[in-house]
């Protein structure tokens, strides 16, 4: 279905704006992209709406989508499987951090424990290599310096 309406937008896109016909298969992949990543962002705006956590969902998705453009991560074999696991991963996150906030009442020294811990494993294993999303050396390097300087930026925030 999601293939179905990329299609459609990018024969819409063809009707208004001619291109290269050999550069459908491009078009029709990105609007695949957004379509995907748009349902995702939504239905994680719709579930932070639900359980009125709004500021959560856009401190996530600022969070998650930088460090994952440049870093890489988890690459699903179907887009219902990406969707799924993305709003997964949010639940867990948001889980974790109502329990770590509301009922386990960390420490100043815990809640600076896990934020090292996991920008110091996202800093050293960044970025991702998967071989649906292959990088040049260059790309990989140029990713691998603008992903460290994000983790590091976004510890540093967290922080504070």
């Amino acid at each position: 279905m999601l293939n179905r309406f990329a299609n459609y937008l990018t024969d819409m896109m063809y009707k208004y704006f001619p291109t290269a016909h050999s550069s459908r298969p491009v078009y029709v992949y990105g609007f695949e992209l957004l379509l995907s990543t748009g349902c995702s962002v939504a239905s994680i705006m719709a579930l932070s709406a639900v359980f009125s956590l709004v500021h959560y969902a856009l401190l996530f998705l600022g969070v998650f989508m930088s460090l994952r453009l440049f870093n890489g991560g988890f690459h699903a074999k179907t887009y219902g499987k990406c969707f799924l696991v993305t709003n997964a991963v949010y639940l867990i996150v948001l889980l974790t951090s109502l329990f770590v906030q509301n009922i386990a009442q960390i420490s100043m020294t815990g809640y600076l424990l896990i934020t090292v811990s996991a920008a110091t494993v996202i800093y050293v294993l960044s970025p991702i290599k998967h071989v649906n999303h292959p990088l040049s050396e260059r790309q990989y390097r140029h990713n691998q310096k603008i992903g460290r300087i994000l983790v590091v930026v976004i510890a540093v925030a967290n922080c504070i």
